[in-house]
Protein backbone atom coordinates (compact mmCIF):
# COMPACT_ATOMS: atom_id res chain seq x y z
CA UNK A 1 0.00 0.00 0.00
CA UNK A 2 1.64 3.43 -1.05
CA UNK A 3 0.20 6.32 0.82
CA UNK A 4 -0.34 10.00 -0.06
CA UNK A 5 -2.05 10.22 -3.50
CA UNK A 6 -4.20 13.31 -4.42
CA UNK A 7 -6.18 12.40 -7.16
CA UNK A 8 -7.48 14.89 -9.78
CA UNK A 9 -10.25 13.88 -11.86
CA UNK A 10 -13.39 14.81 -13.43
CA UNK A 11 -16.88 13.28 -12.35
CA UNK A 12 -20.05 13.93 -13.71
CA UNK A 13 -19.15 17.43 -15.28
CA UNK A 14 -17.26 18.70 -11.75
CA UNK A 15 -13.47 18.70 -11.04
CA UNK A 16 -12.96 16.33 -8.05
CA UNK A 17 -9.94 16.42 -5.42
CA UNK A 18 -8.88 13.10 -3.30
CA UNK A 19 -6.64 11.55 -1.06
CA UNK A 20 -6.21 8.15 -2.49
CA UNK A 21 -3.96 5.12 -1.31
CA UNK A 22 -2.47 3.49 -4.54
CA UNK A 23 -2.36 -0.92 -3.52
CA UNK A 24 0.00 -2.73 -5.87
CA UNK A 25 -1.37 -6.37 -5.64
CA UNK A 26 0.89 -9.66 -7.69
CA UNK A 27 -1.16 -12.54 -9.43
CA UNK A 28 -1.16 -14.73 -12.14
CA UNK A 29 -3.10 -14.47 -15.32
CA UNK A 30 -5.54 -17.14 -14.35
CA UNK A 31 -6.15 -15.19 -11.13
CA UNK A 32 -6.48 -11.81 -12.52
CA UNK A 33 -10.29 -11.69 -13.44
CA UNK A 34 -11.36 -12.74 -9.99
CA UNK A 35 -8.91 -10.49 -8.41
CA UNK A 36 -10.36 -7.73 -10.32
CA UNK A 37 -14.14 -8.85 -9.98
CA UNK A 38 -13.53 -9.23 -6.12
CA UNK A 39 -11.62 -5.13 -5.95
CA UNK A 40 -14.54 -3.74 -7.51
CA UNK A 41 -17.42 -5.64 -5.50
CA UNK A 42 -15.52 -4.21 -2.59
CA UNK A 43 -14.31 -0.61 -3.99
CA UNK A 44 -16.34 2.90 -2.69
CA UNK A 45 -15.86 4.29 -6.40
CA UNK A 46 -18.26 2.95 -8.54
CA UNK A 47 -15.15 3.38 -11.21
CA UNK A 48 -11.88 2.35 -9.48
CA UNK A 49 -9.02 3.02 -10.97
CA UNK A 50 -8.04 -1.29 -11.45
CA UNK A 51 -4.72 -2.03 -14.19
CA UNK A 52 -3.28 -5.10 -14.92
CA UNK A 53 0.31 -4.33 -16.19
CA UNK A 54 2.05 -7.15 -17.12
CA UNK A 55 5.49 -8.27 -16.15
CA UNK A 56 7.78 -8.62 -18.80
CA UNK A 57 11.23 -9.82 -17.04
CA UNK A 58 12.07 -9.98 -13.65
CA UNK A 59 14.48 -11.90 -11.14
CA UNK A 60 13.85 -15.49 -12.12
CA UNK A 61 14.56 -17.15 -8.84
CA UNK A 62 11.47 -14.19 -7.37
CA UNK A 63 9.43 -15.22 -10.46
CA UNK A 64 9.34 -18.88 -9.89
CA UNK A 65 8.96 -18.40 -6.35
CA UNK A 66 5.34 -16.02 -6.90
CA UNK A 67 4.12 -18.67 -9.65
CA UNK A 68 4.14 -21.58 -7.20
CA UNK A 69 2.52 -19.58 -4.61
CA UNK A 70 -0.12 -18.78 -6.26
CA UNK A 71 -1.48 -22.84 -6.95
Amino acid sequence: IIPGATSLYYWEGKLEQEYEVQMILKTSVAHQDALLDCLKSHHPYQTPELLVLPVTHGDSDYLSWLNASLR
